[in-house]
């Protein structure tokens, strides 16, 4: 009796989990459930266009905070400034003390403390500058990607409005470097050669 009400319960469980998935008719996965790491392996964003971190933190349990999807510019209207429930940062840093010697990467989320939040997102608002036909340097600039956790449990990463250059501007850049934040989360991945 017991075992049919488990089976049953499993059953009953299933449909509800196959009901929220949706009928896949014309419909397109959500990148939120299936942000991987990128081919090479932890530590490296997808194939393909796209703005993520320079070495992204791929651990799945920082998935959970930092889904590795494509940052947008922050639009206001999209993603109006009272919806925003948290902001968060997930970042890399070398790990050269694994017991193995193998290569690893530590990665970290840190949430944005709320009163850093309206800011932030003020700071992240102003618009991209007009790319130029001029001269560049050529170093390579880590986008200063925020993750929005906001309205019905949506995510959305957020890089800071770019120069002429395509490099986060010095006033997003002082406004990233000030934030509060408080460490949630400390992951170690294996890196694959």
């Amino acid at each position: 009796m017991r075992r049919a009400a488990i089976v049953a319960g499993v059953a009953v469980l299933g449909a509800l989990l196959a009901g929220c998935a949706g009928s896949g008719a014309g419909e397109l996965p959500d990148p939120y459930l299936t942000a991987v790491p990128g081919e090479h392996g932890p530590g490296t964003p997808p194939a393909g266009e796209g703005v993520y971190p320079i070495v992204p933190a791929t651990h799945a349990h920082v998935q959970l905070w930092c889904p590795l999807v494509s940052a947008v510019h922050y639009d206001a209207e999209a993603i109006p400034a009272d919806t925003v429930e948290g902001a968060f940062v997930c970042t890399t840093a070398p790990w050269d003390d694994a017991p193995d010697g193998t290569a690893q990467i530590e990665e970290f989320v840190d949430r944005v403390d709320a009163d850093d939040v309206p800011g932030l997102l003020e700071a992240y608002a102003v618009p991209d500058a007009e790319p130029t036909d001029g001269m560049c340097t050529l170093e390579l600039r880590d986008p200063l990607i925020v993750w929005l956790h906001h309205a019905d449990q949506r995510i959305t990463p957020v890089y800071a409005p770019r120069d002429e250059c395509g490099k986060p501007t010095p006033e997003a850049t002082a406004v990233y470097e000030g934030l509060d934040l408080h460490r949630l989360l400390v992951a170690r991945e294996k890196l694959t050669p």
